[in-house]
């Protein structure tokens, strides 16, 4: 928990032009798929990335200077690093606040993904899905194999990596300069985020180095670039590093897959099987907001068999 975050040191650095923290950017709306943070954290850190403070600067080294100086002091909270110890009762909750309302047409109900009481169970999001009939499937079955399985952390690898420049005209337009994937839809995000007429923002998307799904979503460095541009009156760039700018990246997280896998032996073509989830379970290991859905594959049982 973050209990102070002095940032006068800083501040006073020459050739530091601004510092903000949560406390400087009262309208920050959540983002993200769950729509469960805000671009500055000023209550929690809830894992390794979570940006708390940023700073504008004439150098590189002289932000990386002014960081240095910026003071936080922390309470210590009970971690939790496996998914299933976070869904037992009496677990930690890791989203128990209340965050601002998200943009009007994305507006909640009860109980949906960014909504506190969702979060109440450490249980982001859950989705239904039935295919087929799955007692068949099993009872068509030479056997069901019941287990659980790790999938690794997975980042994308693009040669062209991820970037956004930021800056505000006179008349308080935004121009952004962003090899985001998707730039009309950046540009309608931006304006829910940012509470601004989507006509008044310009997206200008370079050759974007590859993407592979990376640079779909909006990243908290992108809208903290906004605000300090806005702070600053200049233009603000902030370009990733590479290999390390994958370090604090959320697309593909840990997970633990819960499934049972039936199984159909045909000797007259040696081996073919059905596969399906029941009671399938994905889990995200350590993480404290989604970005993008992790990617787990299901393949329902629907009486056609594949080949293995």
């Amino acid at each position: 928990r973050i209990r102070r975050i002095d940032a006068s040191r800083a501040r006073a650095l020459p050739g530091v032009h601004a510092v903000l923290t949560a406390a400087d950017v009262p309208y920050q709306r959540p983002l993200g798929v769950g729509k469960d943070q805000l671009p500055l954290k000023g209550d929690k850190v809830r894992s390794l990335r979570d940006e708390i403070a940023a700073v504008a600067a004439d150098t590189e080294a002289i932000a990386e200077a002014a960081l240095k100086l910026i003071e936080v002091d922390y309470e210590d909270l009970p971690p939790l690093t496996d998914p299933a110890e976070a869904l037992k009762p009496g677990a930690p909750v890791i989203h128990g606040e209340k965050l601002p309302a998200p943009a009007p047409h994305d507006a909640l109900k009860p109980g949906e993904p960014g909504d506190a009481e969702a979060h109440r169970h450490n249980v982001a999001m859950t989705f239904d899905y039935a295919q087929g009939d799955v007692a068949v499937g099993e009872a068509e079955s030479d056997v069901v194999v019941d287990d659980w399985f790790r999938l690794h952390y997975v980042t994308h690898c693009c040669m062209g990596v991820s970037g956004v420049i930021a800056e505000f005209d006179r008349s308080g337009n935004l121009t952004l300069h962003s090899n985001t994937q998707v730039p009309f839809l950046h540009k309608r995000e931006f304006a829910e985020i940012l509470g601004m007429d989507p006509g008044r923002i310009r997206i200008i998307q370079p050759p974007i180095g590859g993407g592979f799904g990376s640079k779909l979503d909006i990243y908290p460095f992108e809208p903290i670039c906004v605000f300090l541009a806005k702070a600053t009156g200049g233009g603000v760039h902030r370009v990733a590093d590479a290999p390390a700018g994958a370090a604090p990246a959320a697309q593909r997280r840990q997970k633990r897959r819960d499934a049972d896998v039936p199984g159909l032996r045909d000797a007259a073509r040696q081996r073919r099987v059905h596969v399906l989830g029941r009671d399938d379970a994905v889990r995200d290991d350590a993480d404290d907001q989604l970005a993008l859905p992790g990617a787990a594959l299901q393949v329902p049982h629907d009486r056609r068999l594949h080949e293995q």
